[in-house]
Order: C-alpha cells, then sequence, then structure tokens
C-alpha cells in the first residue's frame, strides 16, 4: 500500500520502540512509548520515551535524514517507609544499563550496523504485524546509528526521580532499502 507521506520522524519512533520491546529488561509496550504517543506512561517507573528530535537532508533531495534520536529513562526514587533496600535504584539502573547494551549492538567493533539492521527489521515487522495502522514501516530503513553522547535530563527534586537521556544521530529514510535489512 503507497502511502501519500512519510513521517520519518513517527516511524524512527515507532521501529526504536519496538525493538527496546523486544530486548531483554528494556521494558515493554506498557512503558516504553514514543514521544507522539497518546499514551500516559508516567506512573509507571521506571519507564522510557523515544523521542526522534531535528532532522535535516544528509544529502538534498536523497530522502536520507540525519535525525537527533534521545531516549530518555525514568525511575523514581520513592519507597515504602522503612524500606531500606535499593529496589528502585536497581530498577532503574537495569533499565538503563539493558537499554544502552540494546543500542551498542556491533558486528565489526567499530560500527552500530546490528543495531540499525536490528531496529530496521523491528519496524518493518509492525507493517507485517499491524497492516492497518504500521504499513507505512515497510517502507523504512535506519542506514547507520552512531553515539551521540549523554543528554540533558530534566531533573525536579522536588518528585525525587532519576531520569537519564541517550542521545543516538540516526541517518534514516522513509524508503525499503535493500541491503539494510536482516531479512533482505
Amino acid at each position: 500500500m503507497a502511502y501519500p507521506y512519510s513521517n520519518l520522524r513517527s516511524k524512527l519512533n515507532r521501529a526504536v520502540v519496538a525493538y527496546l520491546i523486544s530486548q531483554p529488561n528494556c521494558g515493554t509496550a506498557d512503558d516504553i512509548t514514543p514521544f507522539n504517543t497518546r499514551l500516559v506512561n508516567s506512573l509507571i517507573q521506571p519507564s522510557t520515551t523515544v523521542r526522534a528530535r531535528a532532522g535535516k537532508p544528509r544529502v538534498e533531495m536523497s530522502g536520507n535524514y540525519d535525525v537527533a534520536l534521545q531516549i530518555t529513562v525514568k525511575g523514581t526514587g520513592v519507597q515504602d517507609v522503612g524500606d531500606t533496600s535499593e529496589s528502585a535504584r536497581l530498577l532503574f539502573d537495569l533499565r538503563l544499563a539493558s537499554i544502552y547494551d540494546a543500542m551498542f549492538q556491533s558486528d565489526d567493533n567499530y560500527t552500530l550496523n546490528a543495531t540499525a539492521k536490528a531496529i530496521t527489521s523491528a519496524g518493518r515487522a509492525l507493517a507485517a504485524s499491524d497492516p492497518v495502522n504500521n504499513g507505512d514501516m515497510d517502507d523504512f530503513t535506519v542506514l547507520a546509528i552512531t553515539d551521540g553522547g549523554f543528554g540533558d535530563p530534566n531533573i525536579n527534586e522536588q518528585e525525587c526521580a532519576w531520569e537519564e537521556q541517550l542521545m543516538f544521530n540516526v541517518l534514516c529514510c522513509g524508503s525499503h532499502l535493500l541491503g539494510y535489512s536482516l531479512t533482505d
């Protein structure tokens, strides 16, 4: 099915969310959401939000865009009175470490091409599993992903919460390119 437009940021958000949900200890559909969603996950802790930010063409009229990607992990420091365990922090640390590991998959010890291929495959799997809502995901490819460092979290000391932001630079396009998928 041809789509009249390509919302590349939405596609990247959905593909990364699907990829992270498929990885161990990264979270579930209940607590990992794309930024452009109506779901509210702020009550579930830890929670993760995936946000494709500003993008610009790599080469004019090529359809390939460099997009800044932000993955925000939030956790709570609130525990029951008398609870001296570090369970909330440990859950937050496990989530953050698992997402970090999932996003830094390499098949050559130099690039994150394995991560790019896995995100592309997860996005295309959405098209196959839910063509009504995600049919546009068949026309999506992550060409490359690089480490963008750590973001500056929004810290509100009154909330007694932790927040970390992982940043990435993603080269992607709204087309199905052969050779950039684990199944092609």
